[in-house]
């Protein structure tokens, strides 16, 4: 028992030590804790200054952004003009497409009196032009025929006969300047 106690006391007598050596008054953990917390304070005053600096240095750039933006890329509104275009519009007898073919009579007749600008490079393009546009729909006639009447087909004929009105119109214009 004797061996026992010797144990004992001299575990008791350790334990002692340690708590005398080791462990921390009340006073001075409150102390550490005073310190830490003032540390984690400035640590959050450091951040909130960060975070309001970064805030601050992101809306100035977006600010000079705006301001460049604005600068080099004027309103919309300031680039809008308005012009109008107005042509005469002889008033044709036209029933049918077809009936253009007095238009084609009129730039024969004047081209026998009016010699110089027939021979015009741009003149004779269009009346080529005209040419192939006339055998197109010539074409595109015999299709409606053997296919008979296609959604396609007939876009096609009325952007055919758009594209002739406008060469034909060309072509007097030219005739009449």
């Amino acid at each position: 028992m004797k061996e026992e106690n010797k144990f004992d006391e001299a575990l008791r007598g350790k334990v002692r030590l340690v708590e005398e050596n080791y462990l921390i008054s009340e006073a001075e953990e409150s102390e550490i804790w005073n310190k830490v917390q003032s540390k984690r304070s400035r640590s959050l005053q450091v951040r909130f200054k960060q975070i309001f600096l970064w805030s601050g240095a992101l809306a100035a750039s977006l600010a000079l952004l705006l301001l460049a933006y604005s600068l080099f890329y004027p309103s919309r509104e300031e680039k809008i003009t308005f012009s109008t275009y107005s042509r005469v519009v002889m008033e044709l007898n036209t029933q049918q497409p077809e009936d253009l073919a007095w238009a084609e009579k009129f730039i024969a007749e004047h081209c026998k009196t009016a010699a110089y600008i027939c021979k015009n490079p741009e003149f004779t393009e269009l009346q080529e032009e005209l040419q192939l546009i006339n055998a197109e729909m010539n074409d595109l006639e015999i299709m409606i025929a053997n296919y008979g009447v296609n959604e396609f087909l007939v876009q096609s004929k009325i952007q055919i006969e758009n594209h002739k009105s406008e060469i034909t119109f060309q072509l007097i214009q030219m005739l009449m300047s």
